[in-house]
């Protein structure tokens, strides 16, 4: 996973991160500047993190969602909902799952 530490920091810092975008590519995050996740955040208010082949959803650190709208996007339907199924453990507002034909989004119940 890639993207996580800048966005970590500025929330923590404070900062109102309005949605986050997870991207589950085929490959390994870029690192190149402009494709870099980490730097998403420069480029204006929406972050985004990148997840690969190599993780393993179900122990990925999502405690950047808190409260946040998520959005996941992905080719494998199988691994967005692996996905969306752990980001729910974080408590984020609303999370939508989509990129494979289909879409699907979760919400918090009301109380």
């Amino acid at each position: 996973m890639r993207g996580q530490v800048t966005l970590t920091k500025a929330r923590k810092a404070g900062w109102d991160i309005p949605a986050v975008f997870v991207i589950d590519l085929p490959f390994d995050a870029p690192t190149r500047t402009f494709l870099d996740p980490e730097k998403s955040l420069m480029w204006g208010p929406f972050a985004e993190v990148n997840t690969g082949p190599s993780d393993m959803p179900a122990i990925l650190d999502f405690r950047f969602a808190e409260g946040c709208r998520v959005l996941v996007c992905g080719l494998d339907e199988s691994r967005v909902r692996a996905l969306m199924r752990r980001i729910r453990d974080f408590s984020p507002s609303e999370i939508i799952g989509s990129g494979f034909g289909s879409i699907l989004r979760w919400a918090p119940k009301e109380s």
